[in-house]
């Protein structure tokens, strides 16, 4: 007999909770953002894979560009798709668009990748730790401690021996 798995601890909350100021709210409101229903999550995550795969450099193609048409081609709005009925919403509350595009933006990743990978599109989080101080110093002249990377493991190139003359 199976056991039934309860992976609602593992699955997290079907909604995003974001905080974004707008007119009429100059002090925050909270939005919630449902996550997409199946058809549009799947839509999302093809457009984040082919987008990472162009991103990377890779060709992407015509087979892939055609499944991005969304219900027989129409012409898809990014933002609603992924806000839903919020974007409505944060557009009653006079929002303004850089904002609405940065929710929007934070949202797909969020959806597609995880909340791990949106994290990393936050303002104020440096790709490296130290950043900050690092361009500092560089800017006040100061020289790096940094020691160069190790080498071992590694092989360099050989010097040849030369080839014994033909004769």
């Amino acid at each position: 007999m199976a056991v039934l798995k309860d992976l609602t601890q593992f699955l997290g909350d079907d909604v995003l909770a974001v905080k974004v100021s707008g007119k009429a709210h100059p002090e925050g409101k909270e939005y919630r953002i449902a996550e997409p229903d199946a058809d549009t999550g799947l839509y999302l995550m093809a457009l984040a894979q082919t987008a990472k795969k162009t991103a990377a450099g890779a060709e992407v193609t015509p087979e892939e560009l055609s499944s991005l048409q969304f219900d027989g081609g129409r012409e898809i709005d990014l933002t609603r798709m992924v806000l839903g009925d919020v974007y409505d919403e944060l557009r009653a509350d006079q929002v303004p668009l850089r904002k609405i595009a940065g929710v929007t933006q934070y949202a797909f990743i969020h959806f597609t990748m995880g909340e791990q990978v949106a994290e990393q599109l936050l303002p104020g989080e440096a790709p490296a730790p130290n950043r900050k101080a690092r361009r500092k110093a560089s800017r006040d002249g100061a020289t790096t401690t940094r020691q160069p990377g190790s080498t071992a493991g590694t092989t360099s190139a050989r010097k040849r021996k030369p080839k014994p003359k033909a004769r």
